[in-house]
């Protein structure tokens, strides 16, 4: 039986439908390819670029192409409230130039032309994100109170800027990348990320690589916070966890309000310590970051080492200069206290100043004399006011997270070291 005019129309229509659909499919197919490829292609850029980095810091070399010296404009991109006093800022070059890769972990410097300040405020704050992008960085502030039982003393001046002044499109000055505090991705043991409050922005930049790259490493990320409302972005350590079978993310609230539910919000009740450790981890050989309060990371370093882990697996990055600890060589106060002032020459600028105090650092003594250097965290982890020495020898009155590289010291931390036959410091 022929088939009628109908029927044959309905054939060419469905044919062409097919052959549309195959279209689609192969076009489809082709696009997922290209993409994969391109996938492909940026993560291998990245990863190299990232190795790069890390190789140039670990031997002191200048930073990759595209860095810069001194300070370069940036304007507010865009904000987002992430917890309660805290927020997101996403920074853009003023001049539209491309902008160089970081290591995670590292941090900006900033220098605020603050109204009513003498001078220009410098501050530091981590980077928050994985590096992958080359037009924008963001940083997430907290914003600090003055301190409970301090009548008198300001809020935080640094972040109330950002938080009250730094509007969308408003311009600030920003140095390159830097800082000594960096996830070490050539090693492949497990990696314990400990972050209390703020403190999380520099462990968010290093789990964000990690998954970015789809790096097999295991991940331990243990959060301490107040409660649910100052937990920087849960959904997104949840998405972690759950997209990332290596990445593992524990949740520690001190105070949970009566809106925190346990499994939900929250897995422990209490702080982070080597119980908690000892009970989750695999093993203690692994490479442990930390950042966060200064009586926080003092337990944990402390705990640590009593469990054994290695020194050199112990890295921590501070909010402010740890109070209470002994200097990490050994004691000045007995037999520097009662010699002679030890002469600082700073070769620069050709100004001398006198250090008589253990109390006072080499960046101390070089702002009495009048001798500009740059500063931030002035707690020796930000790397901002690393000086050459010389001649002379130093020492620090706390040991830094991460050491200097060999002839040049960490000025906010060093201090004159007595009994080398010499009563000079020339950096």
């Amino acid at each position: 039986m022929m088939p009628t005019l109908m029927e044959l129309a309905a054939l060419l229509v469905a044919s062409g439908l097919l052959l549309q659909a195959g279209r689609s499919l192969l076009t489809g197919i082709r696009h997922r390819k290209m993409v994969a490829r391109e996938e492909t292609t940026a993560l291998r850029s990245f990863r190299e670029a990232t190795t790069e980095l890390l190789t140039q810091a670990q031997t002191g070399k200048i930073p990759e192409a595209g860095s810069w010296s001194g300070f370069r404009k940036f304007y507010i991109h865009k904000r987002a409230n992430e917890a309660d006093g805290i927020t997101s800022f996403y920074l853009r070059p003023y001049d539209g130039k491309p902008v160089p890769r970081y290591l995670p972990g590292q941090h900006l410097t900033f220098r605020l032309q603050i109204p009513g300040n003498p001078k220009p405020v410098v501050r530091c704050y981590s980077l928050s994100d994985a590096p992958i992008h080359d037009n924008q960085y963001r940083v997430s502030i907290k914003r600090l109170g003055a301190p409970p039982g301090s009548a008198g003393i300001p809020d935080g001046v640094g972040s109330c800027f950002f938080h009250d002044v730094l509007e969308v499109d408003r311009i600030v000055d920003v140095k390159a990348p830097g800082g000594n505090f960096y996830l070490d991705m050539t090693d492949r043991r497990p990696v314990v990320l400990i972050a209390g409050g703020i403190g999380l922005t520099p462990m968010l930049s290093m789990a964000n690589t990690i998954a970015y790259t789809k790096n097999r490493r295991e991940v331990w990320l243990f959060y301490a916070v107040q409660n649910r409302h100052q937990h920087v972005m849960p959904g997104h350590l949840k998405r972690l966890a759950r997209e990332h079978s290596n990445i593992h993310v524990v949740i520690c609230y001190a105070e949970p309000t009566r809106d925190c539910v346990k499994g939900r919000d929250f897995h422990y009740r209490g702080r982070i310590n080597r119980r908690l450790f000892q009970g989750l981890l695999p093993s203690k050989d692994c490479q442990f970051y930390m950042c966060g309060p200064p009586p926080m990371q003092d337990a944990l370093i402390e705990d640590l080492r009593a469990w054994g882990v290695a020194e050199k697996d112990i890295k921590w990055e501070s909010f402010g200069k740890r109070k209470g600890k002994k200097p990490a060589a050994p004691a000045v106060g007995d037999n520097v206290a009662r010699v002679e002032a030890i002469e600082i020459v700073f070769a620069r600028s050709g100004k001398v100043g006198k250090w008589t105090s253990e109390d006072e650092t080499v960046l101390d003594v070089a702002e009495a004399a009048g001798v500009a250097m740059d500063s931030g965290c002035r707690a020796g982890q930000c790397g901002t006011c690393v000086t050459a020495i010389k001649q002379g020898s130093v020492r620090y009155l706390e040991e830094p997270g991460t050491q200097p590289l060999p002839g040049t010291c960490l000025a906010c931390m060093a201090i004159p070291k007595e009994g080398l036959g010499s009563r000079r410091v020339t950096t």
